[in-house]
């Protein structure tokens, strides 16, 4: 059984015997139906809560689903120790790049310079 349902039963038994108690200590009818209404009202106010709880464990619920998906230490400090090394082999392959883009309009420059004296 869990906190909830026991909880719900421990209200119910409390409002039984409060019930009961406010009969025999009190026999007058205007003392019961106080009783009574002081019952009444806690079990509606006991309702609400066991309500907002359900809805909390709900709630909780999602979040413990959403956590389990979420990487660990271990996990995020690989990822980020991939993503450093792909950084660092991303400014090689630029580094490489800007070196072929240097010698393509180098020899782009002598190209037209030997067209422009073949003329």
């Amino acid at each position: 059984m869990d906190w909830g349902t026991a909880a719900q039963w421990a209200g119910t038994a409390t409002a039984i015997g409060l019930g009961v108690w406010a009969a025999f200590s009190k026999k007058s009818d205007k003392a019961l139906e106080g009783v009574e209404r002081d019952v009444h009202g806690a079990q509606s106010d006991l309702r609400r809560l066991f309500e907002r709880v359900d809805g909390v464990e709900v709630r909780l619920g999602k979040i413990e689903v959403e956590v389990e998906h979420l990487p660990t230490k271990d996990e995020f400090h690989q990822l980020h120790t991939e993503i450093t090394k792909l950084d660092a082999k991303f400014d090689s392959v630029l580094y490489k790049l800007d070196t072929l883009v240097s010698q393509y309009e180098r020899a782009e420059a002598r190209a037209i310079q030997a067209e422009a004296a073949a003329r």
